[in-house]
């Protein structure tokens, strides 16, 4: 995290935990009902933030990712995602342009792992890589007035009007999320301008906010973040990233390519990610067990955040087949998890 911004979060109230991921601001329950009924904006450091630049760096990342670097621009971001050659995710994430560099945004327990890997794949490719998230400050804007305050506070053609759209001043970038169930934006620049941004939302009522409201929001939007207890395990569309864009099947090799398209063309989708809600917590990689395959798991947690209503929304990949089944979290005598609706519609199984 960016020294000055820490800061300048503590200032605030901001209470971190032992890897300077902010719980919260001292309110937690009053931050989740901001997250259901208002506008909050959160501090995104706990995120990974890759820079890659140099004169081949669009040839080399579009070797590698499972969308069409070519489609990133100034003004369009992308979801995207990295396998290994079995097809399985070593991460996904956002990707922008900025300052003549691309932007990675993966989870943070996998950002420098990445780096390294990528590293090994450049050969003589003219690429720069770096983990930068030190460098560079990030926050989240999220909920019904998030369009309008941004547009208040940094000018109207400064916020991005549709979804992947994104918009540059000097010192900071707006990107709009594809998220359908809330406005939402990741705005990234130098800790002088998104101080000053942070207090101008502030004085419009957005609600400051730690990470749980944040993960609440993105798991009701049906966008799951693979992270350390989950990488490997998923292809692609068993995270939905078809249906989210995240996959361009026209493009040339990368990766996990030819199973990915094999799933799509020659095979059938086994697992998909659907939304779920637990009694208790669930961490990321935790079984769901359901009624059928006596006691073997038919899924795994990808991300679970409170509620505020004593209660939690999850994220998990389960078997298409076995979905409508009571499902059990852990075991056969977990508790009983209940199926909720995503804010887009899935394919019928073929």
């Amino acid at each position: 995290m960016h020294t000055v911004w820490r800061n300048f979060l503590e200032k605030q109230d901001a209470r971190f935990d032992l890897e300077d991921q902010v719980l919260d601001f001292g309110q937690p329950q009053r931050e989740l009902e901001a997250a259901a009924h208002g506008t909050i904006m959160s501090d995104l450091s706990c995120y990974g933030l890759i820079r890659v630049a140099g004169p081949d760096a669009e040839k080399f990342l579009q070797g590698q990712f499972s969308n069409d670097i070519r489609e990133v621009s100034d003004a369009r971001a992308q979801l995207s995602s990295y396998s290994n050659p079995k097809g399985r995710m070593l991460a996904n994430f956002l990707v922008h342009r900025w300052q003549d560099a691309y932007w990675l945004h993966p989870a943070g327990d996998l950002s420098e792992g990445l780096v390294e890997r990528l590293k090994k794949y450049r050969l003589m490719a003219k690429v720069d890589l770096e983990e930068a998230g030190a460098q560079w400050v990030r926050l989240g804007v999220a909920g019904p007035q998030a369009e309008s305050a941004l547009a208040q506070a940094l000018g109207a053609e400064a916020v991005p009007p549709e979804a992947n759209a994104s918009r540059s001043q000097a010192d900071c970038t707006v990107i709009r999320l594809p998220w359908s169930n809330t406005p939402a934006f990741l705005v990234m620049g130098t800790a002088e301008r998104l101080q000053a941004l942070w207090e101008q939302l502030q004085a419009q009522g957005v609600h400051a906010a730690g990470m749980a409201p944040w993960r609440l929001l993105r798991i009701r939007a049906g966008i799951g973040l693979v992270s350390a207890p989950t990488a490997e395990q998923f292809i692609p569309q068993e995270l939905n990233l078809e249906i989210l864009g995240g996959i361009n099947f026209k493009k040339g090799c990368y990766p996990g390519q030819e199973i990915v398209a094999r799933t799509k063309y020659l095979g059938r989708l086994k697992s998909r990610a659907y939304r779920l809600e637990s009694p208790i917590a669930a961490d990321p990689g935790t079984a769901i067990v359901g009624t059928t395959l006596e006691g073997q798991a038919i899924g795994q947690i990808v991300d679970c955040a409170p509620t505020g209503r004593g209660t939690y929304d999850c994220l998990a990949v389960l078997r298409i087949d076995n979905a409508t089944e009571d499902l059990r979290l852990g075991s056969e005598k977990g508790p009983l998890l209940e199926l909720l609706d995503l804010p887009y519609s899935l394919p019928e199984a073929s």
